[in-house]
């Protein structure tokens, strides 16, 4: 069990990066959000979550249940169970390694764990919860994290101990996992260039809404589909604005010079909530412009959209944007790993 939910709540709105408003017994009630990533498509309104006991607020949230998945939050739980599973011989690689030291100081760094394995080998471990899935794919992380791109160049560059990072898919339905390299070009790419100087390993995890695990299993990292997808001058960007008297969707066209530095540009013009690259092989701007067409149900105005709701808030906008990120290389994977 990773920790007992003693309530249940339905999100309403989050207020801001640690703290979300929520329905407890038909009371509005805060709670604390232990998970600094944008979780786009886990909190929408009126999706359920499960709490439990808070500390400067009455609860705090452990979990978002996700259609038939209960997708566990807490990132600050995840060592633990880490830890446990690796004491019970659960992780397939890891078998016979045990910690040594916990918060083991790198660099200016703390990283998650020292461990020791058989005839007494020395691994340098960070340890990372990925809560972004879309049917059997897993990408990390949902917001940019200079942070962990820093700990990964870190563990490169240790003199003594192998060094290695472990996600922990919050899915049991992942078959695949790759770095996030639509929301986060720099991480994903480092993480890329040092595959073959670090251990890296992701495993799929099965929580029932009790938050207890019913199943783990690795997942494979598809590399071949990084390095063909993994374009920052094609595809499509999306820009949200915000205007008088609501919102604007721009659909834009990957420059030549790559979505990083339109980023800046956009930046500058001021009022920029969200800049969603989505990096392709090809280009995908007619197809986004159809599909986001079929969403609002109105045609595209000189390839924007004014509309008076964030649409960040909508479930099927949420799910638009996963299947032109993600959905895409799925179909891929799945067709690839089809028997001839």
């Amino acid at each position: 069990m990773l920790v007992r939910p003693t309530a249940q709540g339905i999100f309403l709105e989050r207020l801001n990066r640690f703290s979300v408003s929520c329905l407890v017994q038909g009371q509005k009630a805060l709670a604390y959000l232990p998970n600094p990533g944008r979780l786009w498509e886990l909190l929408l309104p009126g999706r359920r979550l499960l709490l439990g006991p808070g500390q400067r607020l009455p609860f705090t949230v452990l979990a978002a249940r996700r259609g038939p998945y209960t997708v566990a939050l807490h990132t600050g739980l995840s060592n633990r169970v880490f830890e446990a599973l690796l004491g019970k011989g659960a992780l397939p690689g890891l078998q016979g390694w045990r910690v040594l030291r916990r918060e083991f100081p790198l660099g200016g760094h703390r990283i998650d764990f020292l461990l020791q394995g058989p005839g007494d080998r020395r691994l340098l471990l960070e340890v990372k919860s990925c809560t972004l899935f879309h049917r059997a794919l897993a990408m990390f992380p949902d917001a940019v994290t200079l942070r962990g791109r820093r700990h990964l160049l870190a563990l490169a560059s240790r003199e003594y101990h192998r060094a290695g990072v472990v996600f922990l898919v919050q899915s049991g339905a992942a078959r695949w996992f790759l770095p996030d390299f639509h929301t986060d070009l720099g991480f994903s790419s480092t993480l890329y260039a040092l595959r073959k100087r670090l251990l890296i390993k992701a495993y799929a995890l099965c929580w029932s809404p009790q938050l207890r695990l019913r199943g783990l299993k690795e997942i494979a990292l598809p590399w071949d589909i990084f390095e063909a997808e993994c374009r920052d001058d094609q595809g499509a960007l999306l820009a949200l604005f915000r205007q008088e008297g609501g919102f604007l969707l721009q659909v834009l066209s990957a420059p030549p010079e790559g979505m990083q530095a339109l980023h800046g540009r956009l930046r500058r013009r001021g009022h920029l909530l969200a800049f969603m690259p989505i990096r392709a092989a090809k280009p995908l701007k007619g197809r986004l412009l159809r599909a986001l067409e079929r969403v609002f149900g109105t045609r595209a105005q000189a390839d924007a959209f004014p509309l008076g709701e964030n649409p960040l808030g909508r479930p099927e906008f949420i799910r638009l944007l996963l299947e032109f990120r993600m959905g895409r290389l799925g179909r891929r994977l799945s067709a690839d790993s089809r028997p001839p």
